[in-house]
């Protein structure tokens, strides 16, 4: 079976797009061997046209991930685009999403991207207690379809940790994914962890978009209020706008690195 994917660079969380058709049952299979066949891959998707021709997107874990999103639209303005240096906002059906995702693209070079995606307000946004190694934390949680993020501040957790912490807390609270967000309020920076236990992935993630998406939900319930900020992360920058109880925009950069078959 060959496997044909797209190689993609958003923000340094690179993210591998298999257009193969691919049955569910060997979809986690044909993840890893793409993962396996790119050493830099954090995660990959599965993009293909559902029965009533719209654009789709199937993580490998089932989870949401809005940095892959905005990848899957770049793709199909790569594939579909008439007009090359034309702004499209493009609806995406997306796992761990109920209801459609538009991400605007724009393309800035032949490979370069400027995409900007909008989620609808976090499901819970709430303060929940967790205990690691007789220890209790009280951290905000942010819930959305498909993921849930952890807002810690940086240097709470040394590294191994972190990584055992998120399994314990991501089975404990039934999340479809858990991100752990360790961010430094006074400085906008932030160190993204996260764990895809359907995927039996666990990064420490060079930017994570929803987890952008979470913390700025958060500061914005926090003054309740409108924010806009920009969160560096080992990648680069994100910039995140949310208003209370509102819809969250996020906008970054995607990049193609290149396209690639390879045998499974």
């Amino acid at each position: 079976m060959k496997l044909h994917y797209y190689l993609f660079d958003p923000t340094g969380n690179i993210t591998a797009l298999i257009i193969s058709p691919a049955e569910k049952h060997l979809r986690q299979g044909a993840a890893k061997r793409v993962m396996e066949n790119e050493p830099t891959c954090e995660q990959a998707g599965f993009v293909y046209l559902n029965e009533k021709n719209e654009p789709c997107l199937d993580m490998a874990g089932d989870e949401f991930c809005a940095n892959a999103s905005m990848s899957a639209a770049a793709l199909r303005l790569i594939k579909y685009g008439k007009n090359k240096k034309k702004t499209q906002t493009i609806s995406l059906k997306v796992s761990g999403q109920s209801a459609p995702v538009n991400v605007t693209v724009q393309r800035k070079s032949e490979n370069d991207f400027l995409c900007e995606i909008r989620l609808s307000q976090p499901k819970n946004i709430t303060e929940k207690r967790f205990c690691f190694n007789s220890r209790v934390f009280t951290f905000p949680t942010v819930e959305f379809d498909g993921i849930t993020h952890i807002i810690a501040p940086k240097g709470i957790l040394i590294k191994n940790e972190a990584e055992n912490a998120v399994k314990l807390w991501c089975e404990e609270l039934g999340a479809q994914a858990l991100g752990i967000m360790f961010f430094d309020e006074n400085e906008k920076t932030m160190d993204p962890l996260v764990y895809v236990p359907e995927a039996d992935t666990l990064f420490w993630e060079s930017s994570c978009a929803s987890g952008s998406c979470a913390v700025g939900a958060y500061l914005s319930q926090k003054i309740s209020g409108k924010v806009k900020v920009s969160l560096s992360q080992p990648g680069g920058a994100l910039t995140v706008e949310a208003e209370n109880k509102g819809e969250v925009t996020l906008s970054g950069t995607v990049k193609l690195l290149k396209e690639e078959v390879t045998d499974i």
